[in-house]
């Protein structure tokens, strides 16, 4: 049996509409990475902590692990921000 080639396949235009349509509108995980989204997400974080503060409160252990979530997340050079 023949290796399958994608290439060729897509150059020979055997792909059937159902299978174009399938792929229109994909969008891989690289294409969706964007700085921006780091942000959005620690933004979330943020939020999510404002809203479960009450039972959160006096749990340092939280908190602690909730700040090395965003300096991994930010980066070492953005992290010092969060401390100030």
């Amino acid at each position: 049996m023949d290796k399958f080639d994608l290439k060729k396949y897509l150059a020979e235009g055997k792909l059937k509409k159902e299978e174009i349509n399938e792929f229109e509108g994909y969008e891989s995980e690289f294409e969706k990475n964007t700085p921006g989204r780091i942000n959005q997400f620690v933004s979330k974080l943020d939020d999510l902590l404002d809203e479960y503060h009450a039972e959160l409160y006096l749990k340092d252990d939280v908190f602690t692990g909730l700040e090395a979530i965003k300096r991994a997340a930010l980066g070492p050079d953005t992290a010092e921000e969060i401390e100030n």
